[in-house]
């Protein structure tokens, strides 16, 4: 686990303040009730937002994909991270190119839970790869087998891509704080 850091339930990651930046937080509740889901399922988010992975329930991971490969690791991954509703744990991306869709999946269960329909999209085109488009594929199986996540409950990160940066915060005992950068689908 990286560096600690406490910070509340509404609270904005350490990464980026200070950082100049004053986009809006959408919220991403992952398991929520308890289900193989993230909720809301689609996210328009514009340059400078940050999008908030908010773990309330089961043994979840938001995890970077491409829209030809709906449930392999292609980039930014939480890690295996517990839910807890009352004291959730969040992973947080910054959107840093709005005009590049981000693929997100579960890679619990060897992409099981992305099979099962566990996967979101922000900024996905209403058009030619759209997020029914996405589902239908990563539904289908037809995609690379598995991931490659760490299954632990710790960031594992690494991608180049400019089009957004993110950080992990536990609001718990332990908690882990990391920042990411990279981020979007050269798959449009």
């Amino acid at each position: 686990m990286r560096a600690s850091s406490l910070t509340s339930i509404f609270g904005i990651s350490a990464a980026f303040l200070g950082s100049g930046v004053s986009g809006a937080v959408h919220q991403v509740m992952v398991g929520q009730g308890g289900t193989k889901s993230f909720t809301p399922k689609e996210v328009a988010a514009a340059e400078g937002d940050t999008v908030q992975f908010m773990f309330v329930a089961g043994n979840h991971t938001a995890t970077q994909s491409t829209f030809a490969n709906p449930c392999t690791n292609e980039g930014f991954d939480s890690g295996y991270v517990p839910g807890n509703a009352t004291n959730p744990t969040s992973y947080s991306i910054l959107v840093n190119n709005a005009s590049k869709p981000i693929w997100v999946y579960c890679a619990q269960g060897n992409g099981g839970h992305c099979k099962d329909g566990q996967v979101m999209a922000i900024n996905a085109p209403a058009t030619g790869n759209t997020f029914a488009a996405f589902l239908e594929k990563a539904q289908s199986g037809a995609t690379g087998a598995g991931s490659n996540a760490t299954g632990t409950n710790s960031i594992d990160s690494s991608s180049t891509d400019p089009a957004v940066s993110g950080s992990s915060n536990a609001t718990g005992a332990s908690s882990g704080n990391s920042t990411d950068s990279g981020l979007g689908d050269n798959s449009g």
